[in-house]
Formats: structure tokens, C-alpha cells, sequence
């Protein structure tokens, strides 16, 4: 049993919350690995418990207290956290992670008194336990600057989507859809408090927020991105409002190429980052009822359980993942060959020819090259046209698909996987080079 310093209590952990990103470290390892590749990696940072014993400067704890942590603790030296803004200081320990990987998941844990919060009269230490992820969603609504009278929509229902559906609606906003493409996330979305949702996965989500009968031309003035994925990032531009602001939550672990000439007429995208200074606030929202954290808990583990609970949450997580067809690789491959021939062109053009036909001539020769290419490979074209614009080919068993003008080709037994998993997206990372036939340079 470790032993608290002068300001530590020591807590008998009662509840952690599994996040994301434990699953992840549970699987794959953290985000951030360790320089020492023999450091012992701790798992969770959702936790509350009781207070066991104090060290001899504590004076708000006392034993038989039930208390929350926050797990991030600051170096309270550096500018950010002068300025307040202690959740970006880049020497915090935060739990789970760099610098120490410290985790929660175990009997008893030693925390500054500074960073432990009471849990109220009438919240259950479970509740308190998902205080962390209800700040996550709570800052994001602040810096999103939610409120009444606002059109809001939320991509990804997954629990900080939901969380900040719950921080929206505390803030008085009433307008707010949810899209995700898992129904019972859907339907919990309701429950909690949701105006509208759309299922992705059987509505083409852009058109209908974009038609008549919600926001039309205008657009949405709040967008919250919680995915964390390549294609709700780049639905986030196309559904924003002039003057109007994106709210970047989800962890995008991927470059994202965002079509800045669609929202140039002052669009605000900003990143939001766990949380500061929102504990005591989000407290008072679940004390009080305005957040339901208690609904939002699934599956209930003994501590003697906890690799089982990881090992089915890892095979629930692996079976829900939203499964995109952003195959970054051949996208990035795509637009490459593309950019050189729209280079070649831009010279030329600089160069002033006096002969167009130069110009049109080097464009067929590169077009009859490509189509010899996709031909032998034994693909027929749908359509002929004369510029370079959505050239477009299919193979005899249909497997094509085209992203923003950039079509993209994957072979048979590719296909057949994306028929059998009854979803019409892949994730880029489930397919490898050899699924890929080949892609389209022409935009």
C-alpha cells in the first residue's frame, strides 16, 4: 500500500471508468510510448473511491470521505498554467500516460489534495467516476459557446459525444442533432435529451441537414466533431454556417484534408483539449440531475475481472468501429498524381503556348494512357469526357467508389468484405496496399 506525502490522500479506489484510449493502451500500448521500453504502463484515470488515510498537510480530506480525482496533474511553473490554462502544460502527469503511466486500475492510489474534489450528497462513486469524461464534454461546450438559440449538431455518439450533447443542454441550448451510425447510440442520444438524430449510415447526413426542412443554405452554427474520424472532420465543413464554428473533440490520429475555399467566410475551427477548471461545475451538473452519467454505464466489472472486461471491451470496440472508405493511402496516391498533372498544365499555361492544341494534346496522351491502364486491368469506362473532371471507371463485379472526384478501386475479395460486413465504408486502416486496384489522377 503506497504511502501519501505531506499533501496527498491516500484512496481505496472504488470505480474506474474504461476510456478509449485504455482500450487502446490495453491493446496497442499509449499513444505516447515510453522512452524506457521496460516502463510499466498503468491503465485508467476515470476514478473515485474513499479516503483511506491523509499525509500532514491535508485539511480539506479527511478518512471515510468519498472523493473524485482529477487525473491530470499540472507543474503549475510553466506560461500556460500562469495563464490558467493548466490542461495544455506540456509537463503534466497526467494518468495513464507520460511521464510516470501511472493508472487507477488497482486497490489503492495516492493523489494531491489539490486535484481531489468531494464526491456531493446523492452521487454514487460510479457517477463520481465519470466526472472526467462529463469534463471533456463540458469544456468543449464552453469553448463551443453553446447556448440558447443556437443550431448545434454533434458527429459521433459515443460517450464524450453524448457528453457534450448533456453540456450543450445544460448550457440552454435546445436545437441539437446527433449523427452517429449505431442505432442504440442513437436512441440514448434521445433519451438524454437529442432534438433530432440522424443514422449515417442509412441517411446521407450532409443533405439532410442541408435541406429545406432544417438549415438549408444556411448552414449550422455549432458543429462538435467527436469521432474522431477523417470523414465527420470534412462533413463538419460541409455543414457549418458562414461566421460559424467547428469544434474539433474526437481525436483525429490521421492527417485531414479540409477544403478550406468552402469555408472562408470566417468559419472558427478549434481543437478542444480534456478539460480546465471545469470539475467543479460538471459536478454540480450530475449532483443536480442536468447530466445522466448513471444511464451512460453498460457493463459493471469486479476488480478481479478486469482483464476479461478489457478483452470484451476490446472485441465490443472492434465490432462497433465506424468503418470509413477514406483509404488515406490511396487517396493520398490519387491526389499526388493529380497535383503533377495539374502542375504540368499550370506551367504551361504560365508559359503562355500560342497553341492550345499542345496543351489538349498532352492531356490525351496522358488520358489514353490512363485508360490503356484501367482497360488492361480490366475495368470499363461508365462515361466519356473530354476535360479532366470525374472520369470514372467500373470493373465487372462493380467495385468502385469515388471520394470527392478521386475514384478508387479495390479488388474482389475487398469487396466481398465490404458486402459482408453490411456497412458502405471502410475503415483505411482494415484495408491493406494489395486491396487497393488502382486510383484515378483526374479531378
Amino acid at each position: 500500500m503506497p504511502e501519501p506525502k505531506d499533501n496527498e490522500i491516500l484512496m481505496k479506489v472504488e470505480y474506474v471508468g474504461m476510456c478509449g484510449s485504455d482500450i487502446h493502451g490495453f491493446e496497442f500500448g499509449p499513444f505516447i510510448p515510453p522512452k524506457d521500453p521496460n516502463q510499466k504502463i498503468g491503465l485508467g484515470h476515470e476514478v473515485a473511491g474513499e479516503v483511506v488515510k491523509v499525509g500532514a498537510k491535508v485539511t480539506k480530506f479527511k478518512p471515510g470521505d468519498k472523493v473524485l480525482i482529477e487525473p491530470g496533474v499540472p507543474d503549475d511553473s510553466c506560461e500556460y498554467c500562469r495563464e490558467g490554462r493548466y490542461n495544455i502544460c506540456p509537463a503534466v502527469d497526467f494518468m495513464a500516460t507520460q511521464p510516470n503511466y501511472k493508472g487507477a486500475l488497482c486497490q489503492y492510489m495516492t493523489h494531491p489534495e489539490e486535484w481531489t474534489y468531494h464526491v456531493p450528497e446523492g452521487m454514487t462513486t460510479m457517477e463520481a467516476a465519470l466526472v472526467e469524461p462529463a469534463a471533456v464534454g463540458m469544456h468543449a461546450a464552453i469553448l463551443g459557446e453553446a447556448r440558447l438559440g443556437k443550431s448545434i449538431v454533434i458527429l459521433g455518439a459515443g460517450t464524450i459525444g453524448l457528453m457534450v450533447l448533456q453540456a450543450c443542454l445544460s448550457l440552454g441550448a435546445t436545437d441539437i442533432t446527433v449523427v452517429d451510425v449505431m442505432q442504440k447510440r442513437l436512441d440514448l442520444a434521445l433519451k438524454l435529451g437529442a432534438k433530432r438524430v440522424i443514422n449515417g449510415k442509412e441517411q446521407n447526413t450532409v443533405e439532410v441537414l442541408r435541406s429545406e426542412e432544417l438549415y438549408g443554405d444556411h448552414g449550422v452554427e455549432l458543429v462538435f466533431e467527436c469521432a474522431g474520424a477523417v470523414f465527420t472532420a470534412q462533413q463538419a465543413v460541409e455543414i457549418v454556417s458562414r461566421g460559424g464554428k467547428i469544434m474539433m473533440v474526437g481525436t483525429q490520429s490521421n492527417p485531414v484534408p479540409i477544403n478550406f475555399l468552402k469555408i472562408n467566410r470566417e468559419v472558427t475551427i478549434q481543437t478542444s483539449f480534456r478539460y480546465c477548471n471545469n470539475y467543479p461545475q460538471t459536478i454540480e451538473a450530475i449532483a443536480t440531475g442536468k447530466f445522466n452519467v448513471k444511464d451512460m454505464v453498460t457493463h459493471v466489472y469486479d476488480y478481479k475481472d478486469v482483464q476479461k472486461a478489457f478483452e470484451e471491451a476490446k472485441a465490443k470496440y472492434a465490432s462497433n468501429e465506424i468503418e470509413f472508405v477514406a483509404v488515406k493511402a490511396a487517396y493520398d496516391k490519387a491526389k499526388s498524381s493529380y497535383d503533377a498533372v495539374n502542375e504540368q498544365y499550370a506551367k504551361l499555361y504560365q508559359a503562355k503556348l500560342a497553341s492550345l492544341e499542345t496543351a489538349l494534346a498532352q492531356y490525351k496522351d496522358a488520358k489514353e494512357a490512363y485508360e490503356k491502364y484501367m482497360n488492361d486491368n480490366g475495368f470499363q469506362e461508365l462515361k466519356d469526357v473530354e476535360t479532366a473532371q470525374d472520369l470514372t471507371f467500373q470493373r465487372e463485379d462493380g467495385a468502385t467508389h469515388t471520394i470527392d472526384g478521386i475514384s478508387t478501386y479495390l479488388t474482389r475479395e475487398a469487396q466481398e468484405r465490404l458486402n459482408k460486413s453490411n456497412v458502405h465504408q471502410y475503415d483505411s486502416n482494415e484495408l491493406t496496399a494489395s486491396d487497393i486496384v488502382a486510383t484515378s489522377p483526374w479531378e
